[in-house]
């Protein structure tokens, strides 16, 4: 029995406890019977032996089995109707091409045997995922979940499920955005401990689709695994998994995201074509600028308006270091928030340090710009900046709600904006304004 099996236990559909058992009496390897994590089978709708049905559902099997290892994910449809048979097969995203064939071959002889004469099937293993329908499911989320937690209980159950929740939403705004709808990754959970996490979609859904099915599946996980060390939870679409342990190919993971390929050189007959390419990114360089200086400038009027509009009192600066100290954070909330600063948080970076996204306990999302301790941003600028945003809160401007000065760090706490526009903003338009902010 594997490392998994035998730590995890939760809530079995009927189906799988029975084809489980009966899977244990046949002649397919055991390797995929210890690893079998999911299956359901179509109630109600079943073909007969020898029939065209079975015989394109054979065709289908093969084809996607010889075709899925490759690129690690297959969809194909095979027969007319009524005998129409539809499939998809999807690797883990971290599996080489023989693994992802060894257990697509393995899991095609099997579901034939979970689900005999049925119309519709889907077997989730460790390792791959395979579904037929005689309908039409291609784009569309299967509905239905399994969930499992392991055995063994966390000691931090509150700081384990800040790690866990911000650890997910980090996996699930990645797979949404892979080519290969699939994201793992791991957190620092204590000085001495780390977090693995896992998440995946059929390729066949949509982003914002996966994104929905994925966000699903954590929901569910306060049912199935509060105050676990490790648990999953499987749809017909998606998948999630975390532990306390590497359960995944780190080498895969990392070949999972490739960079995009360069530029591949132009023939020396595309000369035209060069230029036009040209001149289509001149123009698309140039509007950003153009926009960007009408928003500076724009700024600048309505600074010098509000100069002239109001009375400019000396001596006030004591009032103004006050009002700065009032939004003071304390470093460890932050930390807390943002997974101790962890690179799976950063949200970018700039001259001056780096921003990171946070959660705090109550759910409010932050964003958290971190000086750099060598930067030539000091203490006195930074109460400027400080105070320079807190006087200017308006529904076009990032909202600043406080700031950190402890053991050294400097931290100044904004509102987050979706989207990754809070990055650029930052580092962009807010720079804009401590440089200007010498005409007030």
């Amino acid at each position: 029995m594997t490392k998994a099996s035998s730590l995890f236990h939760g809530r079995l559909q009927p189906p799988l406890l029975l084809t489980s058992l009966l899977l244990l009496a046949t002649d397919c390897p055991g390797f995929l019977a210890s690893r079998l994590v999911y299956n359901t089978c179509a109630v109600g709708g079943n073909y007969t032996a020898n029939s065209v049905f079975q015989a394109n559902l054979d065709r289908l099997l093969s084809s996607l089995t010889s075709t899925a290892p490759a690129t690690g994910y297959s969809n194909d449809t095979t027969g007319g109707d009524p005998d129409k048979v539809r499939g998809l097969a999807l690797c883990r995203g971290d599996t080489t091409v023989d693994k992802c064939r060894e257990c697509l071959d393995g899991a095609a002889r099997q579901v034939v045997q979970l689900c005999p004469y049925s119309k519709a099937a889907t077997v989730w293993y460790d390792e791959c995922h395979l579904r037929y329908s005689n309908e039409s499911f291609f784009g569309t989320s299967a509905g239905g979940q399994t969930a499992m937690a392991s055995e063994v209980n966390e000691t931090d159950p509150a700081a384990f499920e800040r790690s866990l929740g911000g650890l997910l939403d980090v996996l699930v705004s990645r797979a949404v955005r892979s080519p290969k709808m699939f994201a793992a990754g791991v957190v620092d959970y204590t000085s001495l401990r780390k977090m693995y996490g896992l998440a995946q979609c059929t390729r066949d859904l949509a982003a914002d689709d996966c994104d929905v099915c994925l966000r699903g599946e954590i929901t569910e996980i306060p049912n199935c695994c509060k105050g676990r060390i490790g648990g999953r939870v499987v749809g017909g679409s998606c998948y999630l998994r975390f532990d306390l342990y590497p359960f995944y190919n780190a080498t895969g993971v990392a070949a999972a995201d490739p960079l995009p390929p360069p530029p591949t050189p132009l023939a020396s007959g595309a000369t035209n074509s060069g230029k036009r390419n040209t001149l289509k990114i001149v123009i698309a360089m140039m509007i950003p600028l153009i926009i960007s200086v009408a928003i500076t400038i724009g700024i600048l009027i309505y600074l010098q308006r509000r100069k002239r509009e109001r009375k400019v009192l000396n001596g006030r600066g004591g009032e103004e270091i006050g009002h700065v100290e009032c939004l003071l954070f304390d470093l460890e909330s932050l930390r807390l928030a943002t997974m101790n600063f962890s690179d799976l948080n950063k949200l970018g970076e700039g001259g001056f340090g780096t921003v990171y996204k946070g959660v705090f306990p109550s759910g409010q999302r932050i964003a958290v710009k971190r000086l750099l301790k060598n930067s030539g941003q000091g203490l006195g600028e930074l109460k400027n900046e400080v105070d320079l945003v807190a006087k200017l809160q308006h529904r076009n401007l990032v909202r600043l709600l406080g700031y950190c000065l402890e053991d050294q760090e400097k931290l100044l706490v904004y509102e987050y904006l979706p989207n990754k526009s809070l990055d650029r903003f930052l580092f962009g338009m807010l720079l804009l304004l401590i440089i200007f902010s010498g005409l007030l």
